[in-house]
């Protein structure tokens, strides 16, 4: 009767813990809070001066969740009437103010729009003056909403088994024990719900960073450098080289800038002739890591550029490799005890049940055996 238990319960731990890693994906995504959402390192070109936005390329695929954020800078002769166009419109685009910071000569302020409504109220603004910055950023959290998700149901189902337990325990002890393990799973689950709410949010409503300047004359404004093209031409374990292009008739420099997780490695500036191109080479980098590169051009008598980006990992040594994978070996090993401990704590009570009647028939057993016994010894 024994063995026939352990087979059950084991048979059932298998199921149990390979449901749980069907459902659970590893992140892709581990930032970003509600003043600073998440950006995609993805390069987005950007559009020439007062060209209209068209965002119909960028509609994620269905049951996708992806978060968009655009910072635009406009000069206009009236911030002031540029700023009350856009504002008695919002309720027509499901937009509302989330914070501004005005003064005479600048308006600072930041839009939080309906995203099905992002691509018309970004024209509506760009209506509004001369565009003279924008940028497009977008993060998929597809599977990181999935993680969360999945740990939360996890959580609630071990929640409910601690309640019913709860409720079966007799003595203070345990039922103190208890209580405080469903403390600590209700202040988890409501970190989690807290987080999936925070990001159903920024799906929801995409958020954009507006400054309008006030200029003079329209008129008088510089023109805009071009851009600067850049792309990756050599990948090592502890370097990386760029090219950078320069297709206009006119001498410029760019400014190049090396980043990692957030933070500035080196900056460069180098000039590039007429229909010429440059390398730039960043060494002493750390292998297997993801850098990006940003670049800046400007012309005599010309306005900066759009700022261009590009990302680039270095490849990897054997042994960070080697590294890499213990190290997710271990992360699984302790992903696997958890959802054990989970799984035993489900399977208890029936354990408890099946060992009461593994004696109970143990007990008749042997009762009737002995029964059997003693008519042979009368006989």
């Amino acid at each position: 009767m024994k063995k026939i238990l352990r087979i059950f319960v084991f048979i059932f731990l298998v199921v149990f813990i390979v449901g749980c890693a069907k459902q659970i994906e590893p992140p892709i995504y581990n930032g970003g809070d509600s003043n600073n959402p998440p950006i995609s390192d993805e390069p987005n070109k950007p559009n020439p001066d007062g060209e209209k936005t068209n965002l119909s390329n960028l509609s994620p695929q269905e049951g996708r969740k992806v978060i968009y954020n655009a910072s635009l800078g406009i000069i206009t002769t009236d911030p002031s009437e540029a700023y009350k166009n856009i504002t008695d419109k919002l309720a027509e685009y499901d937009a509302y103010v989330e914070s501004h910071e005005i003064s005479n000569q600048k308006y600072k302020v930041t839009f939080r729009v309906k995203t099905e409504n992002l691509t018309t109220f970004i024209n509506l603004i760009q209506a509004q003056g001369e565009t003279i910055s924008y940028i497009l950023n977008s993060e998929d959290i597809t599977n990181t909403y999935i993680t969360y998700q999945a740990k939360l149901t996890a959580l609630q189902t071990q929640h409910e088994r601690l309640l019913e337990l709860y409720n079966e325990a007799t003595d203070t002890k345990t039922r103190a024990e208890i209580a405080e393990q469903l403390l600590d799973i209700e202040a988890e689950m409501e970190a989690i719900e807290l987080k999936i709410n925070e990001y159903d949010s920024f799906v929801e409503y995409s958020t954009i960073y507006l400054t309008l300047t006030k200029v003079e004359n329209l008129n008088e404004i510089q023109p805009q450098t071009e851009a600067p093209t850049i792309y990756e031409d050599k990948v090592t374990n502890k370097s990386v080289t760029i090219l950078i292009n320069n297709i206009r008739d006119k001498v410029i420099d760019v400014k190049v800038t090396l980043l990692h997780d957030g933070k500035v490695v080196e900056e460069v500036t180098k000039t590039v002739y007429q229909y010429d191109k440059t390398e730039v080479e960043f060494k002493n980098l750390k292998p297997g890591k993801t850098y990006r590169i940003e670049a800046i051009a400007k012309a005599t008598g010309e306005r900066p550029s759009y700022k261009t980006y590009l990302t680039v990992e270095t490849e990897d040594t054997y042994f960070s490799t080697i590294g890499r994978v213990f190290v997710g070996s271990i992360n699984a090993f302790i992903q696997v005890l958890k959802y054990l401990s989970f799984a035993l704590i489900a399977v208890l009570p029936f354990g408890v049940v099946g060992t009461g009647i593994g004696f109970g028939i143990s007990a008749i057993y042997k009762k009737n055996k002995q029964k059997k016994q003693a008519k042979k010894v009368q006989q």
